[in-house]
């Protein structure tokens, strides 16, 4: 099990960070571009997703 939780967000710039249950972290920094908000979004979500379960 995974928990993905987003903090640090200002504009232009957006930090998601996760961990498991057995203590492996990682976290996701991006300043965003001029697409989309969200799909941004789901986009480091999966990214801090993959690099919890690499």
């Amino acid at each position: 099990m995974t928990r993905t939780r987003a903090t640090g967000d200002i504009p232009g710039y957006e930090t998601a960070a996760g961990a498991t249950v057995d203590g492996r972290q990682a976290t996701v920094m991006v300043n965003l571009g001029p697409v989309g908000p969200d799909a941004q979004s789901d986009d480091i979500r999966a990214a801090v997703q993959t690099a919890l379960c690499a």
